[in-house]
């Protein structure tokens, strides 16, 4: 079975702007923010992350990285 890589990453993109949790973590489901917090083994620990959900670092500037 081929993994469509482009499609794949396609899904992990925000939907919505990250700018306003700057510096911090937040959890994205289908591409929305459903947690945000400092802390992120606290967040991936919360009744707030399902699985499937993304744990992403926002930079002070809004970029983010995806773990």
């Amino acid at each position: 079975m081929a993994i469509d890589v482009e499609r794949a990453q396609a899904e992990l993109q925000p939907r919505e702007d990250l700018a306003p949790y700057a510096g911090q973590w937040v959890v994205l489901r289908d591409g929305h923010v459903v947690a945000h917090g400092p802390d992120p083994a606290q967040l991936a620990g919360s009744a707030d992350f399902h699985a499937g959900d993304i744990l992403v670092s926002v930079g002070a500037d809004g970029d983010s990285l995806f773990l």
